[in-house]
């Protein structure tokens, strides 16, 4: 991939590696969590993966159909194609939209209780009007720490969030719960809007096949080790969904394009992919983001 991300050879470079690594782009103007670098081009509606009808969900290989038998022509058996992982169209990024990432950390033996109660808020989250993501996540390097992943549709969408009761009612459990609660909130715009030299976060979703979890896992600690040695990463998080036990995000930010290229080309990255594609029940699915600005609360 090149650093001009919107020439014609650059976006030919881009979708060919996409296509090669067996990704799946859910690009939206707004951050949230993983890691790739695929790239996204605003022309279709957004939409969540934490949503009941999210873009970029599917199976990844579409098995043929059987010819059905009519009397002039005999049941045809079907017959085996090569497994090619689709490309999903990528989402708009929408103007004004915010990205939050807040990582806490629990109090020892209060882990448990600040899960359930992360639970509560994230079920009456959901049905907010402005909100477009919620993801609740666990660490998988440090048991006392968890992340918010959440995608906004404005200002004011955050600040009706702020008001609601359910999140006063979460904020008194932290108190209980938690000995330190960092909040970050991004203005952002679609990756390929960003000018040069612009930070980038990158939100990737993963999802193992039952049963392959640890491989997962395994393959994914090693390429944190490697990527956070890299000098154009800023920080690499990979994180677990304590809603379900397969799904798992990389949370990541870049010093610019450039660095999301280099990381691209890297021998930690390249063989993630490969093992990733062989335990994955569905496609990768991956959001960059320009930041614009951000606030820490």
């Amino acid at each position: 991939m090149k650093t001009t991300e919107n020439s014609p050879a650059s976006q030919l470079t881009r979708r060919a590696f996409v296509r090669n690594a067996g990704l799946t782009v859910a690009g939206v103007a707004a951050a949230t969590i993983f890691g790739g670098c695929a790239k996204e081009d605003p022309d279709v509606p957004v939409n969540s993966a934490s949503k009941p009808a999210g873009a970029g969900a599917g199976t990844g290989t579409t098995s043929p159909q059987p010819v059905a038998p009519t009397s002039a022509q005999p049941a045809t058996p079907p017959v085996a194609q090569p497994a090619v992982a689709p490309v999903a169209s990528p989402a708009a990024a929408g103007p004004g939209q915010k990205l939050i990432i807040a990582k806490i950390t629990a109090k020892s033996d209060e882990e448990e209780a600040l899960v359930r109660g992360a639970r509560t808020v994230v079920a009456a989250t959901r049905k907010e009007p402005g909100n477009i993501s919620y993801d609740f996540l666990r660490s998988t390097e440090d048991p006392y720490q968890f992340f918010f992943a959440e995608k906004w549709k404005d200002q004011a969408a955050v600040d009706a969030h702020f008001a609601a009761a359910h999140f006063a009612t979460f904020g008194a459990v932290l108190k209980d719960t938690a000995v330190k609660t960092e909040i970050t909130i991004y203005d952002t715009i679609a990756g390929n809007s960003a000018p040069a030299g612009t930070a980038k976060i990158i939100v990737a979703k993963a999802t193992a096949k039952l049963g392959e979890e640890d491989t997962l896992l395994s393959a994914a600690r090693a390429v944190v080790a490697g990527t956070r040695k890299e000098p154009g990463c800023i920080f690499y998080d990979f994180l677990r969904s304590a809603d379900d036990a397969t799904v798992f995000f990389f949370v990541e930010k870049w010093k610019d394009q450039a660095a999301i290229d280099a990381h691209s080309t890297t021998a930690h990255f390249k063989t993630f992919v490969e093992a990733a594609k062989k335990v994955s029940a569905k496609e990768l699915e991956i959001t960059v983001l320009g930041v614009v600005a951000e606030k820490k609360l």
